[in-house]
C-alpha cells in the first residue's frame, strides 16, 4: 500500500518536532559460563558444541539535549539478543544512572526508540556498538564482572579453544531459538557450519 503525500508530511513533521535526546552510556547484561563450568544451555553429544552464552538485558542512559532530564531505558532480551516478550520500560534517573523512585517520567520507551538520535541503538537493539567510545559501553556477566567492548571481544566473541581434531573453534556459542541449526558467536556471526560435524 502506498503512503499518501499527507502521511509523508506528517512523518516528516514528527521527526522535525521530536524532542532531542542524547545517549550517554549503554549497559548490556549477559550470561556466559566460565571455561571450567560443566553447565551449558542445551545438551548435545559433544559439550564443545553446546550453547553456553545468552543475552539478558539492555539498558541505556539518555538525557534530553540540555541534560536537565535523565532516563534509563531498560529492555529484557531474548537469549539470542532480540527484544524479549516484555515491553521496554523507561525510568527517571540522575546523571549517574541511579533510578529516581516516585519521579514522573516524561517520555515513553516508544518515543525513545523512534528518536533519530537513539533509534539505531534501541530498535534492534544494537549489541555490537562500534561508533561509541569504548568507555560508553559496558558488558556485565552474571558474576558481576564488567567488560568494555575490546575486552568482551577478546574474552567472549573471538575466544577460541582447540577442538577434538586439533582445529581452533569458538568457545562461546550463542543460544538460538528452538529449531535453529547454525552455531553462532555472541554477536550472531555464523560459525563454520562444518565445525563439530562428524
Amino acid at each position: 500500500m502506498l503512503k499518501s503525500i499527507q502521511a509523508y508530511i506528517k512523518d516528516f513533521a514528527l521527526v522535525i518536532g521530536a524532542k532531542r535526546f542524547k545517549l550517554h552510556r549503554v549497559i548490556i547484561d549477559f550470561i556466559a559460563k566460565p571455561l571450567n563450568s560443566p553447565e551449558t544451555f542445551d545438551i548435545k553429544k559433544q559439550k564443545l558444541f553446546e550453547e553456553n552464552f545468552q543475552w539478558k538485558a539492555y539498558k541505556a542512559l539518555v538525557s534530553d539535549e540540555k541534560e536537565d532530564d535523565w532516563y534509563i531505558y531498560s529492555l529484557v532480551l531474548a537469549p539470542w539478543g532480540d527484544k524479549g516478550d516484555i515491553p521496554a520500560s523507561v525510568y527517571a534517573s540522575d546523571s549517574t544512572g541511579k533510578i529516581l523512585d516516585n519521579t514522573e517520567v516524561g517520555v515513553t520507551a516508544e518515543e525513545l526508540e523512534k528518536n533519530p538520535n537513539l533509534s539505531k541503538y534501541l530498535k534492534g537493539p544494537q549489541l555490537k556498538i562500534l561508533d561509541l567510545p569504548v568507555t560508553a559501553v559496558t558488558y556485565i556477566n552474571e558474576d558481576k564482572k564488567k567488560y568494555d567492548r575490546q575486552q568482551f571481544m577478546e574474552k567472549f566473541e573471538n575466544f577460541k579453544v582447540k577442538g577434538p581434531e586439533g582445529q581452533m573453534i569458538n568457545f562461546y556459542i550463542l543460544v538460538q531459538p528452538k529449531g535453529y541449526k547454525n552455531l553462532k558467536t555472541p554477536f550472531g556471526e555464523n560459525i563454520n557450519p562444518n565445525v563439530g560435524k562428524k
